[in-house]
């Protein structure tokens, strides 16, 4: 029986991104059918972000009949979004998005593997960000996995995982943590896992980012203690 997939898109404030991950979406589906709905999350918005999406759907109706577009009411941030779209998934197994494209749905479709209770795709080359983001990201991947006492892998990258071990997982955070957080406690949980060098991650139209703030930081420091206090010295999730 063919798997199916719901893909799950938040997005805020991605005008300069969204049509081509639209488009990516399109060219996909003219060679495969495993996915099997898209939850658009417009995170409120204040561009044309989400007229976008609803002009590209209007003119592809066979992808408007798979598509899900919420609107939040406010601004809840991203892994609250993520949340929320996993939340409304039909299918046995679920793939999220980044809204600002950097990673194309057609970089890993070939790549999909469903003997797993999370497929975690890794980051390989990360070149089309700036230096700083790049050493950042992996001196945050090799602290949290040296403190967790797993093996160094992209903690935020792209996953494919079942719905329903998803929704087994007691999850506290509310910032970029998220990815980590879900990773972590799937492992701990014994649940089944694979990791894939498979993203190459895309430039940019506009690059911004507001993970580097230093409240940002703070909340990430406070949301790795808690997670850390829960799986290590309590020793379950």
């Amino acid at each position: 029986m063919l798997k199916k997939i719901s893909v799950v898109i938040p997005f805020f404030n991605e005008e300069n991104e969204i049509k081509e991950l639209i488009e990516d979406i399109i060219n996909v589906e003219k060679q495969t059918n495993i996915y099997g709905e898209y939850i658009f999350i417009c995170d409120a918005s204040t561009d044309n972000s989400l007229l976008i999406v609803n002009s590209i759907l209007k003119k592809n109706i066979e992808l408007k009949k798979k598509s899900n577009v919420i609107l939040n009411s406010s601004n809840l941030g991203w892994p609250k979004s993520l949340i929320k779209g996993i939340k409304l998934c039909n299918h046995d197994f679920f793939l999220f998005l980044p809204g600002d494209n950097e990673v194309p749905i057609s970089t890993i479709s070939h790549k999909l593997k469903f003997g797993y209770d999370i497929l975690i795709f890794e980051r390989y080359n990360m070149l089309s960000r700036p230096i700083f983001r790049i050493i950042l990201s992996y001196i945050y991947r090799y602290i949290v996995c040296l403190s967790f006492l797993i093996k160094p892998m992209d903690l935020n990258g792209v996953f494919l995982m079942k719905t329903s071990r998803f929704k087994d997982l007691n999850l506290n955070s509310s910032s970029f943590f998220i990815s980590a957080e879900i990773i972590l406690k799937s492992i701990y949980s014994k649940y089944s896992y694979n990791t894939i060098k498979a993203i190459k991650l895309k430039k940019k139209n506009f690059y911004q980012s507001s993970s580097l703030s230093l409240e940002q930081f703070k909340i990430v420091t406070l949301e790795f203690l808690k997670c850390f206090k829960q799986l290590i010295i309590h020793g379950k999730v």
